[in-house]
């Protein structure tokens, strides 16, 4: 019994202590130096513990209450830094394309293309003798090589049908000349762009006019117009205005068989044909004329049109 009495005797005075510790505890956590010592509360706090321990469980598990105190507290601020970055939002990227349409207008003027074909055959020959103390033997093989060029020639057509209308370089303006037999003229022109047309004016009443031999070559001697002196037998590519009087004619040229005549009465037509040209750069362009005779009204034009 005395037993009993002195164990629930020591059990009321550690209650006692306890309470009074406690008290202790929160006096201290109030005071007001807690906002400028932290460590002081933190020591206390620590002293608290090991006080409580002590009378509770005894010296062994004071360092095991502390030690879990510390974790808890560790524990609770991994916690919440771990929540804080979660709640954190990232930043947000906005991505914008812009998609630009682009409209090409293509204007083409009229065009005419005509195809040239020339084929050249050359014959080689070649001789092997083989002599021998009784034989001689000869053998001869002829190889032929056929070469076939195409030249490709666009022109474009021409508006003003005369060299009178728009604006551009005459060459030869003669009216009313008399008669006369083939004559040589020539003149440099310098384009500015890069195509220029020639055109071809001949009116003859009430006889006939011709003209051949019409050349056109840059500085390299290139020449730059097609069938200019008309040995096709035909006006292509050199093309007719409105007035279509003139013609390709045989037993005229000047140096060869064809010749361009004119000899439609009351009327002025022109031919004319469009070339490549290199701004800056000057060509030679020269032809021979012929008047066959006088007449009442004798018009004889060459120009330059640039394109």
């Amino acid at each position: 019994m005395q037993e009993c009495t002195n164990k629930r005797k020591s059990f009321l005075e550690s209650q006692y202590t306890l309470q009074s510790n406690t008290k202790q505890l929160d006096d201290d956590c109030n005071s007001p130096d807690l906002a400028n010592d932290r460590t002081s509360v933190s020591s206390k706090v620590t002293t608290w513990f090991r006080r409580v321990g002590a009378k509770i469980c005894g010296p062994k598990c004071t360092n095991l209450l502390i030690g879990m105190l510390i974790g808890s507290l560790v524990g609770g601020i991994a916690l919440a830094a771990t929540l804080t970055m979660m709640l954190t939002p990232g930043p947000v990227t906005t991505s914008t394309t812009c998609t630009t349409s682009t409209s090409t207008t293509s204007t083409t003027p009229t065009t005419t293309t005509t195809t040239t074909t020339t084929t050249t055959t050359t014959t080689t020959t070649t001789t092997t003798t083989t002599t021998t103390t009784t034989t001689s033997t000869t053998t001869t093989t002829a190889t032929t090589t056929a070469t076939t060029t195409t030249t490709t020639m666009t022109t474009t057509a021409l508006g003003p049908q005369s060299c009178t209308a728009g604006s551009p370089t005459m060459l030869l303006n003669l009216y009313n000349p008399g008669s006369f037999s083939y004559t040589y003229y020539s003149y440099s022109y310098t384009p500015t762009t890069q195509q220029a047309t020639i055109m071809i004016e001949l009116q003859q009443d009430p006889s006939s006019i011709y003209i051949d031999a019409v050349s056109v070559v840059d500085v390299s001697s290139q020449q730059l117009v097609t069938n200019g002196d008309f040995e096709t037998g035909s006006l292509a590519p050199w093309q007719h205005g409105t007035v279509s009087g003139g013609t390709v004619s045989s037993g005229c040229g000047y140096s060869g068989s064809y010749c361009y005549s004119d000899a439609i009465v009351g009327q002025t037509d022109n031919i004319h044909q469009t070339f490549a040209t290199v701004p800056g750069s000057t060509v030679t362009i020269s032809f021979y004329l012929q008047n066959n005779s006088a007449g009442s009204v004798i018009i004889a034009r060459v120009c330059i049109y640039p394109y």
